[in-house]
């Protein structure tokens, strides 16, 4: 592999692990868990105007939407 895209996996590792411990709560119930690989129903996207990441997830609980939006 070159050096970039040792470069570039190294970052896509290190946002990876950053998103796998970070929790979140619905807003319309008591559920909470970690962005990734939890039980949300979770839909990525990219905002076109921004260039930002945003994790659209779905309560398994009440069915309310989060959004998670990542500047990167």
């Amino acid at each position: 592999m070159s050096r970039f895209t040792d470069e570039h996996q190294k970052g896509v590792n290190a946002f990876t692990k950053s998103l796998e411990h970070k929790q979140l709560s619905c807003s319309g119930c008591e559920f909470e868990a970690s962005v990734l690989h939890d039980e949300w129903d979770t839909h990525v996207e990219t905002d076109p105007r921004t260039g930002h990441i945003q994790y659209w997830l779905t309560c398994p609980d009440c069915g309310s939407k989060e959004v998670v939006d990542i500047d990167i």
